[in-house]
C-alpha cells in the first residue's frame, strides 16, 4: 500500500474515532438538541453544531434550522416573513431561499432544489447540503455513523453589515420565473356549457385561494383553470366577491400549489418598475414590463394603480409584480383611446376579502346577481279544482318557471307541458287545473334571462274549495 494512501486511511480512522468520542459524549451528557430521531449528527469545521430543533431527512435530504447552518457558516441571514424569504449572505456570495418553493437564488442565478425549505414544528427547516455548497462550503454523509461533516476553510466572523428583505431586486426574468407557477389561465362557461370569457388570475394560497377579476366570472356558471405545468382544475366554490371593485377570490380543490407573495401596495412609488404576467387574448403566461405611471389613480370612485406594462384583454385577473416579485395589484382595466393606459386593483385592497367565506358556486353566484326571483307571489282557489297563481313582473325577465308541491318543504316539482318539458311561462299568472278537491297546494316561480334561471320566489298556498258552489 502506498505511504499516500495510509495517510489518507489514518486521517479518516482518526475523524471516525473523533465523530465516535463527541457521539458518546453528547449522549453521556444527555444533549438532544442536535440529534434528530434519524440519529443525525452535523458537524461544522470539526465543532458539533448545536441548533434548537433536530435535524430530520425529508426525501434524502438533511433538513436543518435555518439561522443555524447559516450563522454557522459565518453568513448574515434574514427572514421577511411577508414573502417568506430567506437570504444568507457570506462576503460576495448571496443566496436567497424561498419557503415551500423549489427555485433558490445564488447570486442571482437560478438553482433548483430537490426539497424546498419548509416549516416543521413551528421551524423553518432548510437542505443543509445545498447552503452549505451554495457558501463554498464541502460537505461529507458518513452513512454509517450518520454524519455530516461540513467544512468551510477561513469561516469565521464576518463584519455586520446592512441587511433588508429588499436588498436584492429582481430581473424581469427572474420575476416571471418566480411568479409564474401561481399565474392561472382560466376560462369560463355559460349555461349551455359553451365558452364564455377568459383571464387570468393568481394562487394566493397554496390550499387552492385563488383571486382574479369579478367580471371575468360573472354571468359563468363553471369555469376552469389552467397552471403552466399543465394541470387543470375546476372552479369549485366562490369565496368572496365584490362586484363593484371587481373583485373574486375563488377555490379550486387542490393543495401543495405554488404560490404568489403578496406585497404592499401601499409602499409603491411613481416611476417603480413592475412586471406583469396574464393571459392576453388567450396566449397564456405572457409577460411585460413597465413602470407605476401612477400610485393611486381614482376613476369611478375607485382606486387604481396605474401602469404602463402592456396588457390586452384576458391579463384581467393577473398580477402586478413589484421587484421582489411580490403582488401589489391585480390588472383589471386599460383604455383603448390612450397608449399603455392600465389599471390594477391594489393589493391591499384585495386583502381583507381572502378571509371571505361564501361558499357557493358559480352557478348559485350567476343566478344571485344576474336575475332576481318573482316577489309578491299570490295563490287564490277558484274552485274545487283549480288554483291562480299570479306574481309582479321580473325587469329583464325572458320568462318564467312555476313549481308546485303538497308539501311547504316540498319537493317542489315544475309545471310541464305534453312532452314533458318545463312550461315557459310568457306572462305573469298561471292557472293550475286538477288540483284535488279540499287540498292545500304550495306554489314556487322562478325567473329565466339569458338561460340563467333565478333562485325560488318565497312559497304561496291556497286550498280548493271542498264542495261544488251551487250557482
Amino acid at each position: 500500500m502506498h505511504s499516500s494512501n495510509l495517510t489518507r486511511l489514518s486521517k479518516m480512522q482518526k475523524v471516525f474515532v473523533y465523530i465516535l468520542f463527541i457521539s458518546l459524549f453528547i449522549t453521556a451528557m444527555g444533549f438532544t438538541c442536535a440529534e434528530a430521531s434519524s440519529g443525525i449528527t452535523i458537524f461544522v469545521n470539526g465543532e458539533f453544531l448545536e441548533t434548537e430543533a433536530a435535524p430530520v431527512i425529508i426525501e434524502d435530504r438533511t433538513m436543518v434550522p435555518m439561522r443555524a447552518i447559516f450563522e454557522a457558516l459565518g453568513a448574515t441571514v434574514t427572514w421577511d416573513d411577508e414573502t417568506k424569504r430567506i437570504t444568507g449572505i457570506r462576503g460576495g456570495t448571496h443566496v436567497v431561499l424561498f419557503l415551500e418553493k423549489k427555485q433558490a437564488l445564488i447570486n442571482g442565478k437560478f438553482e433548483y432544489l430537490e426539497v424546498p425549505p419548509m416549516l416543521i414544528n413551528g421551524r423553518t427547516m432548510v437542505p443543509a447540503r445545498f447552503v452549505a455548497e451554495s457558501l463554498g462550503a464541502k460537505v461529507e454523509w458518513y452513512n454509517d455513523a450518520r454524519v455530516v461533516n461540513i467544512n468551510l476553510a477561513g469561516v469565521g466572523p464576518i463584519p455586520d453589515v446592512a441587511v433588508t428583505s429588499n436588498e436584492k431586486k429582481f430581473s424581469p426574468a427572474e420575476i416571471y420565473s418566480l411568479a409564474s407557477p401561481a399565474v392561472l389561465y382560466i376560462e369560463t362557461y355559460d349555461g349551455s356549457g359553451k365558452p364564455f370569457k377568459l383571464g387570468s388570475a393568481i394562487i394566493a394560497e397554496k390550499n387552492g385561494k385563488i383571486i382574479t377579476n369579478y367580471h371575468i366570472i360573472e354571468g359563468a356558471t363553471d369555469a376552469k383553470v389552467f397552471l403552466v405545468d399543465g394541470r387543470s382544475f375546476h372552479i369549485s366554490k366562490v369565496l368572496n366577491y365584490n362586484k363593484e371593485k371587481d373583485i373574486a377570490v375563488l377555490k379550486i380543490n387542490a393543495d401543495n400549489l405554488p404560490v404568489i407573495s403578496l406585497g404592499d401596495s401601499d409602499a409603491l412609488e411613481n416611476g417603480d418598475k413592475v412586471v406583469v404576467i396574464g393571459s392576453p387574448l388567450g396566449l397564456a403566461d405572457t409577460v411585460s414590463d413597465g413602470l407605476i405611471s401612477n400610485k393611486r389613480r381614482m376613476i369611478g370612485g375607485n382606486h387604481y394603480i396605474q401602469t404602463s406594462a402592456p396588457i390586452s384583454p384576458g391579463n384581467s385577473g393577473g398580477p402586478l409584480l413589484n421587484e421582489n416579485a411580490e403582488a401589489i395589484g391585480i390588472m383589471t382595466l386599460t383604455i383603448l383611446e390612450g397608449q399603455n393606459l392600465n389599471f390594477a386593483i391594489p393589493i391591499n385592497e384585495i386583502k381583507p376579502y381572502l378571509s371571505g367565506n361564501i361558499g357557493i358556486t358559480l352557478a348559485e353566484l350567476t343566478r344571485r346577481e344576474t336575475i332576481k326571483p318573482p316577489t309578491e307571489l299570490r295563490a287564490k282557489a277558484l274552485s274545487s279544482s283549480e288554483i291562480l297563481i299570479s306574481w309582479n313582473k321580473v325587469k329583464g325577465a325572458d320568462y318564467y318557471y312555476a313549481y308546485y308541491s303538497y308539501s311547504y318543504n316540498g319537493p317542489y316539482y315544475a309545471f310541464v307541458d305534453r312532452f314533458g318539458r318545463k312550461t315557459k311561462i310568457y306572462t305573469t299568472s298561471l292557472t293550475a287545473y286538477g288540483v284535488p278537491r279540499g287540498t292545500t297546494s304550495y306554489y314556487k316561480v322562478t325567473a329565466v334571462k339569458d338561460g340563467i334561471e333565478s333562485d325560488y320566489s318565497k312559497a304561496v298556498s291556497a286550498t280548493t274549495f271542498r264542495s261544488v258552489p251551487i250557482l
